[in-house]
């Protein structure tokens, strides 16, 4: 079993991680290129979002990513689709580990969730067709990949200071967590404050979100709707109840609503990623 990744780094740890001398992890932190903190002893102390914004900015490879707690057991690495053999096992700290090493090593949040992601739970959303603990086997990787989620939204990191707010979360009667947490990681990956309301979220919750807040980008992830014409006229009022600020719309199921030409409709995380980055920039 692998050991959960620390929340803060030595800067020997580091240097061992990616393959360098210690002096040189320390040279880089005291010429600002890796912001640290510092104990009450004055022991460099380096966050470990900042070590992964360091790694994957630099390109580095991981030399012992074994040092930052990544450790992938053989039956995943060899598995033809690593992503959802953890899935299929429930293994969340197997899960966060392949993600997090494919994060470090440069690749976009949102081809991770466009790509290997959504099609191994698409691939676990149809097993109850075929296997009577399809039903479970998808409960228990949504745990996991919820799980998993959590920490590696801990390497993203922080926004600046006024970096544009975006709020969202799931249309109501919409139970599914995950979409929604991977739209907020998505943007805040590209800079913004991202603020996830979470599943079953109602226009009236959202627009005083946008409000508290002072969001420019809302989001509702559309992916189980119990009642369509419930939907569009949620979409009505949130489009009407938002005024100027941009409503954006995705998810399996979000074709199926027609909605004001205003309203942006997303069709992958990685178009949403781009419209992020806009706004940040």
């Amino acid at each position: 079993m692998s050991s959960s990744p620390p929340s803060f780094l030595s800067p020997k740890t580091l240097a061992q991680a990616i393959g360098v001398s210690e002096s040189s992890v320390k040279r880089w932190a005291d010429d600002g290129r890796i912001r640290i903190q510092k104990t009450s002893g004055g022991h460099r102390r380096i966050p470990v979002a900042e070590a992964a914004r360091f790694v994957r900015e630099q390109g580095i490879v991981l030399v012992e990513p074994e040092r930052l707690g990544l450790v992938i057991p053989p039956e995943f690495e060899r598995a033809e689709e690593p992503i959802e053999a953890a899935l299929r096992r429930g293994a969340s700290l197997e899960l966060q580990n392949l993600l997090t090493s494919r994060y470090l090593a440069g690749e976009p949040l949102a081809g991770l969730f466009d790509g290997p992601m959504a099609a191994a739970l698409r691939q676990i959303g149809e097993l109850w067709r075929k296997d009577p603990r399809g039903i479970f086997l998808e409960h228990r990787a949504c745990a996991a990949a919820r799980d998993a989620l959590v920490a590696l939204a801990r390497l993203i990191p922080s926004p600046t200071a006024g970096a544009p707010t975006a709020v969202g979360g799931a249309i109501s009667g919409d139970t599914s967590q995950l979409p929604s947490m991977m739209v907020s990681m998505v943007l805040a990956n590209e800079g913004l404050r991202a603020v996830d309301l979470g599943p079953d979220s109602p226009a009236v919750a959202l627009i005083h979100a946008a409000e508290a807040e002072s969001a420019r980008l809302v989001w509702v992830s559309i992916n189980h709707m119990p009642d369509e014409s419930a939907g569009r006229a949620e979409l009505r009022d949130l489009a009407a109840g938002l005024g100027e600020r941009k409503l954006v719309i995705g998810g399996a199921t979000a074709d199926r609503l027609q909605v004001a030409s205003t309203t942006l409709r997303i069709q992958t995380m990685a178009e949403l990623a781009a419209f992020g980055a806009g706004l940040a920039s």
